[in-house]
């Protein structure tokens, strides 16, 4: 994360700590980078429910949703 805006550990926690309320400001207002998140993670679980026996892995930054 060299040259990043969260490259300073501190700032990426303080960031962290709100990473909800961002994902949802951002989705609400179809705004990047988070604009359509939750049609996204509808068409996955979709997707995943029509699947019998389905297995699947969730990748990222450490939270479940």
């Amino acid at each position: 994360m060299v040259g990043s805006k969260y490259a300073d550990k501190k700032e990426f926690d303080l960031w962290a700590d709100g990473y909800d309320k961002t994902v949802g400001i951002s989705d609400e207002k179809n705004t990047y980078p988070f604009a359509g998140y939750k049609k996204v993670l509808g068409f996955i679980f979709q997707t995943i429910m029509k699947t019998e026996n389905a297995i699947f892995w969730i990748l990222g930054s450490g939270q479940v949703h």
